[in-house]
């Protein structure tokens, strides 16, 4: 059987184990598409701004697909690996890389799913309008995007000393950058020095990345968005080729 072969077998064993976890659906897709539903409804009413359905419908969007790719592998990683799950992957047919570039394709899979019903929730809830060509561009800011935030959950799993402290850590580190980076709240309403940092961080130009897909009429190629989150996931990568852990720290 041929690595692709292997991969697509196992990748779609990991999906189903995926969609038969109601614990993983619920905290990946239903909370977020509850916040987005939630919040828009309420938001319409209060905020008359042109830019506010596509700049909303991102902010969403980047936060449920951070969630299933940056959160949820950074804590299942370290789990699977305390439990010993990742060390015995070096006596099976699937090595423990492939292992990893499945759950990536999951994490792909799910975050297109969620691309496309955030879109469509959108358009129905805030008036969002999207060209196939904006939303081609939301698709290469999901590819581009997904990569790199799957390596740097990897990069947060090898600092997370214990199978307890990982929901903790994860959701520590993920919270605060949720809010700084723009995601919940526009920049332009936080200090300068927060701004000045949020925009230097990932989740900030991932989010504006889909934004610029949302909104097409500019015709405007997020590049510096694009560069910016690779920047970040090849620096992720390297850490995790070098660092990343397959044995339990105990």
């Amino acid at each position: 059987m041929s690595a692709i072969a292997r991969l697509a077998h196992q990748a779609r064993y990991d999906l189903l184990i995926f969609r038969r976890n109601p614990a993983a659906m619920v905290f990946t897709v239903v909370i977020p598409t509850m916040f987005f539903v939630a919040l828009g409804l309420l938001l319409r009413v209060f905020v008359d701004d042109d830019d506010f359905p596509a700049l909303f419908t991102s902010s969403m969007m980047a936060f449920a697909i951070i969630g299933a790719t940056f959160v949820n592998l950074a804590m299942t990683m370290t789990i699977r690996r305390e439990r010993g799950v990742l060390k015995r992957l070096w006596g099976t047919p699937v090595s423990p890389w492939m292992f990893v570039a499945s759950q990536s394709v999951v994490a792909l899979a799910v975050s297109l799913v969620m691309a496309v019903l955030f879109v469509g929730l959108g358009s129905v809830i805030v008036g969002l309008s999207v060209d196939a060509t904006g939303f081609s561009v939301v698709v290469l800011s999901l590819l581009i995007g997904v990569g790199s935030l799957v390596a740097m959950g990897l990069t947060l799993s090898t600092f997370v000393p214990s199978e307890e402290a990982a929901p903790s850590v994860v959701q520590g580190v993920a919270l605060p950058l949720y809010f700084i980076s723009g995601i919940f709240f526009p920049m332009d309403l936080m200090p300068s020095w927060i701004g000045a940092i949020g925009r230097v961080l990932p989740f900030h130009h991932f989010a504006r990345s889909i934004e610029a897909g949302l909104v097409w009429d500019d015709k405007s190629v997020p590049f510096e968005h694009w560069a910016v989150v690779l920047a970040w996931g090849v620096a992720a990568a390297v850490f995790v080729i070098k660092r990343f852990r397959w044995t339990p720290r105990r």
